[in-house]
């Protein structure tokens, strides 16, 4: 409701929150966020989770989150280092017409549990424009919805009514539902290749090569997404991105929390975000196809194939 996602005038609603994001280890200050204190919110239990938060700062963001309702995006976590909320909020503007734009696709799949997401990215050289864009789209199971959408807080029946997310029948999704669902893609948009990660996807992969995509693996480790981690800082801090205001990446945005290695490389840690970053991934995947710079679509030259 806050970011205009719902309009509803006739809800109230009422968020308790800390006065001072730095004092997320007082009780006296996490009492304030916990209107329920003392009776279905443990002090015990508070101060537990305080002690193993500050043994593993990685759980810090998880807290501030939980048991303070502190946006994770303004206050911990990879977003925050950009700027925050308000730096990906200046990259909302419209975007131009898509339809058969040269782009890149990056794809995160998942089963069950996560979100299984495609993100494409449009380079502004490759498409005559000022401002890269974004697009993204996810897919979950019929079955997992609403245990998703209590358990992550975001309303996925919403995306679904607005286009952007695929509900799937059943509990599990197959790579005929992941096909169906990509190819579309290649007929709608000018893609050059598309980069993947490689858990569940065998059997895709062998329909999109049939298919003629133009397939880059990428196992996720820190020397690989580190690049595309840069690039997308660059293009936030200088407004040089274009993502139209798409409700399901900036929740995503505000989940990233990157891991760094001795090297100082990094990469999205989907353990220790505390919600799902998967379009996220997804994008930082397609920019390292972009990378790659395979010179036709995948449509091009391609024979009739049945699958």
């Amino acid at each position: 409701m806050l970011d205009g996602t719902i309009d509803d005038p006739a809800t109230f609603a009422f968020v308790a929150e800390l006065d001072d994001y730095e004092k997320w280890d007082d009780l006296d200050e996490l009492r304030k966020a916990n209107p329920n204190y003392g009776v279905s919110v443990a002090p015990d239990d508070l101060a537990k989770k305080i002690r193993q938060a500050k043994a593993d700062p990685h759980r810090v963001a998880a807290f501030q989150t939980k048991h303070g309702n502190a946006w994770v995006g303004s206050t911990a976590g990879w977003l925050a280092d950009l700027g925050g909320i308000e730096a990906w909020s200046a990259c909302a503007g419209e975007l131009p017409s898509l339809e058969g734009a040269v782009c890149y696709a990056g794809i995160d799949l998942a089963r069950k549990h996560d979100l299984a997401a495609v993100t494409l990215f449009f380079p502004a050289e490759l498409n005559g424009w000022q401002r890269h864009a974004v697009r993204t789209h996810v897919w979950s199971p019929e079955a997992e919805i609403e245990r998703r959408s209590s358990r992550d807080q975001a309303p996925y029946r919403l995306w679904a009514a607005q286009g952007r997310l695929t509900i799937v029948p059943g509990n599990i999704m197959t790579a005929e539902e992941w096909f169906a669902g990509l190819e579309p893609l290649a007929e709608r948009y000018n893609v050059r290749a598309a980069a993947y990660d490689p858990r569940f996807a065998d059997d895709l992969v062998v329909k999109l090569q049939a298919a003629g995509w133009e397939l880059v693996e990428v196992k996720g480790y820190a020397s690989e997404m580190d690049g595309p981690m840069r690039l997308a800082a660059e293009m936030i801090r200088g407004v040089e991105l274009l993502h139209g205001g798409c409700p399901v990446l900036r929740w995503s945005m505000a989940n990233v929390v990157a891991t760094v290695t001795p090297d100082g490389l990094q990469r999205p840690d989907k353990k220790k975000s505390p919600e799902k970053i998967d379009p996220v991934v997804a994008w930082l995947l397609a920019m390292i196809a972009w990378r790659a710079k395979p010179a036709r679509s995948v449509l091009e030259d391609r024979d009739a194939i049945m699958l």
